[in-house]
């Protein structure tokens, strides 16, 4: 057997609304377990199907009580009794467990259990019969569909009153057949002789009236009452009180019957909880979903209108986005021009730098001019100064050289200071040429940079023209897609006005599920639980 540790005495009470359903194979496995049952247990989901029920079996649990519920259902009939299951964490808590057998086609495929919560009565005489039966002295009690029977001759009398109450009646019947015969038989003067008649007579008569009034009290107390308590059972769940119990009181079928009602009704009960919690979330996400639609209507409305103004507003986009492609593409041309007239531009001042060049050398080549000038003149006064001395020495002789001397002096003279001016004059025009020359230089460069800018700025240019080409094409393929978004739209306000008229429909429905559910009154205080009186379980 499984024992499941460790345990703690944590105690988890069940409320009266929970019923807790679980389904297994053949094997005992679990194939379906309701929220109860996870609630209950402590476990997820995931850790519960597919695995064995005595997950959450108890220690405290005799094993007579499992040998009991394997052989009852095993023999295809239903099983009641009190439960201790442990749960996951280690703590506990009673259950009155209802197990039937489950049959496809005729052929049984798994068993269903059904767990209410029992009463404290209940569940003291399980605690009680629970510690007899795993003390020493447990294996003079044995149990049978949940009852206890004891062994000897004390189990032999309980035997007898579990035989079906059609064989007891019998056996009263020829009791009293019997008594029938033997007054035949006095009367006839066969029995007894030396006792006077009637005095037999009267035995056998009392003898008669004492075995049919026991069977009368027999049969009241045990088939007729009970059946009444059954009868007003079954009126209070026709009157849709279905959380009531029937009492298992009286004769062994009897208690059976109530047994097998009382499974039955938790069945139903159990169904028509978790079709309530059903109806209830149902109604709450129906509120929602109604809620969420008009919001979503609205939100619709709202988001139409927001794209038509985005569908303008990507018109006025669109046209823009045109001009500024126009405006690019004129602004590539002219900077395309620009870019050509800068680059004449820039030829022509390579053109003015290599004339500056021409000029600088023509003026270096007139300076030495100039100098060769200048000695010619320096010489010519040398030689003057010596043709007046010269001259001079000559005396009367002399003097017509000496004046040529003079004026080839003052010729010289002044050549010398006409050559001094024309140097002075070449060497400013010189100074000026290179000045120039190397402005022009750095006008070229310049004008190199502003040819390369220029460039730049016409290649700039033509990207942003095809850009803006581009983007206008874009723009009209998204004005495009925001007006098939539009009409998406459209149909889907259409959509939300007929989900939000299904979603009343399906309220509507609702509220006639829970009108119809309205019926059967479900008790949420102390139930009226009257349960066998001593009973074993394990599910």
């Amino acid at each position: 057997m499984r024992e499941n540790l460790p345990i703690t005495d944590e105690e988890y009470v069940l409320s009266e609304l929970d019923v807790i359903i679980t389904r297994t194979d053949l094997t005992g496995n679990i194939v379906y377990a309701n929220e109860a049952f996870l609630r209950s247990s402590g476990y997820p989901h995931a850790e519960v199907i597919g695995k064995p029920q005595n997950i959450v079996r108890h220690p405290d649990m005799p094993e007579e009580a499992y040998r009991d519920l394997w052989e009852t259902i095993g023999g295809d009939r239903p099983w009641t009794g009190v439960v201790k299951n442990r749960r996951k964490q280690g703590g506990y808590y009673w259950v009155l467990a209802n197990v039937t057998p489950v049959f496809e086609k005729g052929e049984k495929v798994g068993y269903m259990s059904v767990r209410t919560k029992p009463s404290d009565e209940q569940i003291a005489r399980a605690d009680h019969l629970y510690e007899r039966l795993n003390s020493p002295s447990g294996h003079k009690l044995r149990l049978s569909g949940g009852t206890v029977i004891r062994t000897g001759l004390a189990g032999v009398a309980d035997r007898l009153l579990r035989l079906p109450v059609n064989l007891r009646v019998w056996a009263t019947m020829a009791m009293l057949i019997a008594v029938i015969l033997l007054q035949t038989l006095v009367a006839s003067g066969w029995v007894l002789p030396r006792v006077p008649p009637l005095w037999q007579a009267l035995g056998l008569a009392g003898v008669g009236t004492g075995l049919a009034l026991a069977c009368g009290v027999y049969l009241t107390r045990n088939l007729l009452m009970p059946l009444q308590a059954l009868n007003a059972g079954a009126l209070s769940v026709l009157n849709g009180h279905i959380q009531q119990r029937f009492p298992e009181r009286g004769d062994a079928q009897t208690r059976m019957l109530g047994r097998m009602l009382n499974q039955m009704n938790a069945k139903l009960v159990g169904v028509l909880i978790d079709a309530k919690i059903s109806i209830d979330a149902i109604r709450d996400k129906t509120h929602e979903f109604a809620r969420g639609n008009n919001d979503l209507a609205t939100r619709t409305d709202e988001q139409a209108s927001a794209i038509d103004q985005t569908t303008a507003s990507l018109a006025e986009i669109t046209e823009t986005a045109e001009q500024n492609a126009l405006g690019a593409e004129r602004a590539n041309t002219s900077g395309r021009q620009t870019a050509e007239t800068a680059e004449v531009a820039a030829g022509e001042v390579q053109k003015t730098v290599a004339v500056m060049e021409r000029v600088r050398e023509h003026s270096r080549k007139i300076s030495d001019i100039t100098s060769v000038i200048d000695a010619i003149a320096f010489q010519t006064n040398i030689i003057a100064l010596n043709a007046s001395v010269e001259a001079a020495r000559a005396g009367q002789y002399g003097r017509g050289f000496a004046v040529v001397a003079s004026e080839v002096r003052s010729l010289a003279q002044r050549a010398a200071g006409a050559a001094k001016e024309i140097k002075t004059l070449i060497e400013t025009s010189l100074h000026t040429v290179t000045t120039a020359s190397q402005t022009a230089a750095r006008a070229g460069e310049t004008m190199n940079t502003v040819e390369q800018t220029v460039t730049q700025l016409t290649r700039t240019l033509y990207d942003i023209a095809l850009a803006s080409r581009g983007q206008s094409v874009q723009i009209a393929q998204i004005n495009e897609a925001v007006g098939q978004v539009a009409g998406l739209t459209q149909r889907n306000a259409a959509l939300v006005e007929q989900s939000a008229v299904a979603s009343t429909d399906l309220q509507q429905q609702t509220q006639s599920l829970e009108s119809a559910m309205s019926i059967f009154h479900l008790r949420s205080e102390t139930r009226g639980d009257v349960g066998s009186e001593e009973t074993a379980e394990a599910a």
